[in-house]
């Protein structure tokens, strides 16, 4: 049963999500978000520098100048949540988070303490990678960053609704496998991967000065 598992989070893995998360690309600092794909369409957001967001893949391939995106006006809020703008970015001004260039340095790094589930415990409802059994499952009990030799213990709610981002007890930290860190000025974001063998979310984590500034999560289809 367990190999069925890890063959199934191998396949979800191998899923193309190249362009799904993204952040702009505009002299100004800030992009318009608008209500229709028109530039006389009603401005509803503006979206800063260095903010990641969820894009509609459907639409990287179309002709269409505009690309439709879903933000959060909670910066550590979850993916399809009530607070989520929906709208359209010109195509001009959104760029991948996969071309930014991946970071050489030591740090930042992150540091995640996994456990066994508990099973005893509530779960919020739309938790991350709790498409397996519980007794199956693994949660994190804490998480920490490294910066500059200074380690900085995370509050809870920035992880406590992260389960199976690994399937063993023990230090799991993003100098392995699943991550990805990307560097763009002095800002950095760190790409993970998680599977639980019946879906498949990433999370990214932006830091800067060794503070994480946004978590964005979201299930990949």
């Amino acid at each position: 049963m367990i190999k069925t598992y890890l063959i199934l989070i191998l396949l979800a893995l191998t899923i193309n999500t190249y362009g799904q998360i993204a952040l702009i690309e505009d002299s100004d600092g800030f992009t318009n978000v608008r209500k229709n794909k028109s530039v006389k369409s009603e401005i509803i957001y503006q979206v800063k520098e260095n903010e990641v967001f969820f894009i509609d893949v459907e639409y990287i391939d179309s002709d269409s100048n505009w690309i439709k995106v879903w933000i959060s006006k909670d910066k550590f809020s979850k993916y399809y949540s009530d607070n989520d703008i929906t709208g359209y970015i010109h195509r001009s001004r959104i760029k991948s988070l996969g071309s930014l260039s991946i970071s050489k340095d030591n740090n930042p790094k992150l540091v995640f303490k996994i456990k066994k589930a508990d099973t005893t415990r509530v779960f919020e409802k739309n938790s991350y990678g709790l498409e397996i059994p519980l007794s199956m499952s693994y949660e994190v009990k804490e998480m920490k960053v490294i910066w500059k030799g200074e380690t900085l213990t995370q509050d809870r709610q920035l992880f406590d609704d992260l389960f199976n981002i690994q399937f063993e007890t023990g230090n799991y930290t993003s100098d392995q496998k699943r991550f990805t860190t990307y560097k763009q000025g002095e800002t950095y974001f760190i790409k993970q991967a998680c599977a639980d063998g019946g879906g498949y979310y990433e999370v990214v984590w932006v830091i800067r000065n060794g503070k994480i500034i946004q978590r964005l999560a979201g299930w990949i289809t």
